[in-house]
C-alpha cells in the first residue's frame, strides 16, 4: 500500500530529531536515546514523574541487548529476556495513567511500554490515526527490528491501542508486540508464551479459559485430533499490554483504536517527507476479536483501521 502519512512536526520535540531520522537510527542509537530520557525525561517531553520508571526500563534493555547485554550473556542459550535459567524475571509493575499496573520480561514490551509512558509530545495539531498513531507504531516495530538478536528473534507484529478522550483532543497511546525474543525451536517458547497468557487469565471465560486453547486452536475439551496445531494461544498477540492498559478502563472502550502491521514491513516503510510504502494492516486475529468481546468494546471496527491508499 502506498499512501499520504505526514508525522506530526512535534515528534522532533520528543526524539530530538525529524521523525525521518530517529526512522533510521541503529541499535546504538535508539539504546542512546532512551538513555538521553531516563537522564532527563523533561528535556524530551516525557513526564519527570516517571523518571524512576525510564531508569529501570533503560537498565533492563540494556541489560538483555544483543549481542553484550549483562543479562543477555548471564544465561545460555541467549536470550532477549529478564529470566533466571528457566524461568521469567519480570519487572516490578508499572503503571500507566489510569492506574494500571502490569509487569514486563521481553526486550520488545519494554520498549514499548518506555516509548507508551513517554506520552504525547504537546503539539497543536489534531492527532490522527495517519498522524500519529501510524508513524508511532512504524517506529517502534523499526526499532524493534534494530534491538533484535536476529531475524528469529524479531517479532512478527507490532501493534498500537490508543484512546482519546471524548472530544478527541487528547491521545493515549500504548504499543506492543507479539512474543519474541527467544529461540523458536527452544522450550523458552512455551515458557513465554505461557507466562504471557497469565497476564489475561482474569478476562478469560469459557470455553477458552485454560492454557492451550483459544479461537485460533479449539475450545477447551476438544480432543487433540481437532485443535488447530498452527494457531495460537492468548497472550501471544501484539494486542496483549495495549488491551491489558487501555480497554480494561470502561471509561476508555467508546473511544478506544487500533492498528497492527507486521514488523517486517517496517523495514523500508518510511521514504521521507510524506511518502511511505507499507504492507497492508492486519486485523484482529480471532483471539483478538474474542478479548473485545470480553472487554466489551462497542465497536470493534475501531481496530481494523485501514488507512486509505
Amino acid at each position: 500500500m502506498v499512501a499520504d502519512f505526514t508525522p506530526i512536526t512535534a515528534f522532533k520535540d520528543q526524539f530530538g530529531v525529524d521523525f525521518g531520522v530517529a526512522y533510521t537510527w541503529n541499535r546504538d542509537h535508539i539504546l542512546a536515546f532512551l538513555k538521553n530520557v531516563s537522564d532527563d525525561p523533561e528535556k524530551y517531553k516525557a513526564p519527570k514523574e516517571r523518571k524512576a520508571d525510564f531508569e529501570l526500563l533503560y537498565k533492563d534493555i540494556y541489560s538483555i541487548r544483543s549481542p553484550d547485554g549483562d543479562m543477555y550473556k548471564k544465561y545460555s542459550p541467549y536470550q532477549q529476556l529478564l529470566r533466571t535459567t528457566n524461568a521469567v524475571q519480570p519487572t516490578r509493575p508499572i503503571s500507566w495513567i489510569n492506574g494500571k499496573a502490569e509487569t514486563f520480561f521481553i526486550i520488545f514490551d519494554l520498549l514499548g511500554i518506555f516509548i507508551s509512558l513517554m506520552g504525547v509530545p504537546p503539539t497543536t495539531q489534531t492527532l490522527t490515526e495517519t498522524n500519529y498513531a501510524l508513524p508511532l507504531v512504524v517506529l517502534y516495530g523499526k526499532w524493534c527490528r534494530q534491538l533484535a538478536q536476529s531475524v528469529k528473534f524479531t517479532p512478527t507484529v507490532a501493534q498500537i491501542t490508543w484512546a482519546t478522550s471524548k472530544d478527541g483532543k487528547t491521545f493515549y497511546p500504548f504499543l506492543g508486540t507479539s512474543a519474541a525474543g527467544f529461540g523458536q525451536k527452544s522450550e523458552w517458547k512455551e515458557i513465554v508464551r505461557k507466562a504471557r497468557w497469565t497476564y489475561l487469565r482474569a478476562i478469560m471465560q469459557s470455553p477458552y479459559d485454560e492454557y492451550g486453547y483459544s479461537p485460533e486452536r479449539g475450545p477447551s475439551g476438544s480432543p487433540p485430533e481437532k485443535m488447530k496445531q498452527a494457531g495460537t494461544n492468548f497472550g501471544n498477540c501484539g494486542e496483549t499490554y495495549p488491551f491489558l492498559y487501555i480497554l480494561t478502563d470502561a471509561g476508555y472502550l467508546p473511544y478506544s483504536y487500533g492498528i497492527a502491521l507486521t514488523v517486517a514491513s517496517t523495514k523500508d516503510a518510511y521514504k521521507g517527507e510524506d511518502y511511505w510504502v507499507l504492507g497492508p494492516m492486519k486485523p484482529p486475529c480471532e483471539n483478538c476479536k474474542q478479548l473485545l468481546t470480553w472487554y466489551k468494546v462497542p465497536n470493534q471496527k475501531h481496530f481494523e483501521l485501514y488507512p486509505s491508499s
